[in-house]
């Protein structure tokens, strides 16, 4: 064979080689394919999450099982989460938690779907990714592009970068206000099944959920849907109940002087209780992505805009978050409209709250008139009218 025959030859092949690969598109629809072929599906996830701005970084793992013949119309899935301080579990009906420490199964019979995506192992799991990858390759906004292969934990890896001005909420894409999203899909080259995904935020927030171990054929004995399995030193309450205590607790201290407090608020003002003697005062303890605070935000609103010109403050105080900037787009995109103060978490150990959201209702001599944990209207509108 001449030299030049030779040459021919190599081209040819390896034309034919690179026809071989698989499009970015081929890969995406097998990729979506295949996690909704899954019945079952069993993973190790690191869970990285770092604030840049804040220089604040952690990491959490959990073994993961999904059972997706589910006939519940909640969710359309079991799933069990097992990490170090304990274990959740949604069996189609009930949602369940083992807590290790306080030796405690906490457990809802009733649960909303909203309350089943805060768990952190549920943001990014392969149940999210079913939907949201399918509705990424099908929103024509939304930039996906190939990047060079990889090896991710020795797996050979196609990559993607995908920008969109939408954001992820509650397993599905939701519209945002403008700001890009980054966020990066790498899939197994051999099983088409993901091995990593992460997001980066316009404040520079950074999540990252890689997954090892990755069981197609997994299965669970049908006692781990049953909450009775657990030893019988562990007392079992239901989330109504264990609310009902704290909520006892906390209205032992109606009557009582309102601890003060000086916060920094989201919009570069100071606020602090006594300073609002004379005033009376609506304190809303809350976090991002619970349901029942954004459930509250149209009433909060409402609240703050109907008696504000008969002296009533209106506070929503956050109790997890140091950062404002993490707070400010999540204020923006749901209108809270009322004052936000942030850096709560002392504040909220002070006043006994536990859970958001929690109000409290302040009198003008700076007592403590009324206080709940869960929004109820009626209620605190019939306190506050008593007030005017």
């Amino acid at each position: 064979m001449s030299r030049a025959t030779s040459i021919v030859s190599i081209i040819v092949i390896t034309a034919f080689l690179s026809g071989c690969e698989p499009t970015k598109q081929e890969i995406l629809d097998k990729t979506i394919s295949k996690l909704n072929s899954l019945e079952t599906v069993e993973y190790t996830m690191k869970r990285q999450l770092v604030k840049k701005e804040i220089n604040y970084s952690s990491t959490d793992s959990a073994q993961c099982y999904f059972d997706f013949t589910s006939e519940d119309t909640l969710l359309g899935s079991r799933f069990q989460f097992s990490h170090k301080f304990g274990e959740v579990v949604f069996n189609g009906k009930q949602l369940f938690r083992k807590e290790n420490i306080k030796q405690h199964i906490v457990y809802n019979t009733n649960p909303h779907r909203k309350s089943l995506h805060l768990f952190i192992f549920m943001k990014y799991s392969f149940y999210e990714l079913q939907q949201v990858l399918a509705e990424f390759n099908s929103t024509k906004s939304v930039d996906i592009e190939s990047q060079k292969d990889t090896s991710i934990n020795d797996i050979p890896s196609y990559q993607f970068h995908i920008k969109s001005t939408k954001y992820i909420k509650y397993g599905h894409l939701v519209e945002g206000y403008g700001d890009t999203m980054n966020y990066h899909l790498a899939v197994s080259k051999e099983h088409f099944i993901p091995i990593l995904f992460s997001s980066v935020t316009p404040d520079n927030q950074f999540l990252k959920a890689t997954f090892y171990n990755i069981n197609v054929d997994a299965s669970r004995p049908e006692s781990t849907w049953n909450r009775q399995r657990f030893p019988e030193e562990f007392l079992q309450i239901s989330q109504r109940e264990l609310d009902r205590r704290r909520q006892q607790k906390r209205s032992q201290t109606v009557g009582s002087q309102a601890p003060d407090w000086q916060l920094p608020g989201i919009s570069k003002d100071t606020a602090r209780l006594s300073d609002f003697r004379g005033n009376p005062v609506l304190l809303e303890f809350w976090f991002p992505y619970c349901s029942g605070c954004e459930a509250a935000i149209p009433h909060m609103n409402d609240l703050n805009e109907s008696y504000r010109g008969e002296g009533l403050k209106v506070f929503g105080i956050e109790f997890t978050k140091d950062d404002p900037a993490v707070l400010e787009n999540y204020i923006k995109e749901n209108d809270i409209d009322y004052p936000v103060l942030y850096k709560g978490e002392e504040v909220a150990n002070k006043y006994g709250v536990t859970a958001g959201p929690t109000v409290y209702i302040i009198n003008r001599e700076g007592k403590i008139i009324y206080t709940r944990a869960g929004f109820r209207e009626q209620e605190v509108k019939k306190v506050i009218n008593k007030l005017m």
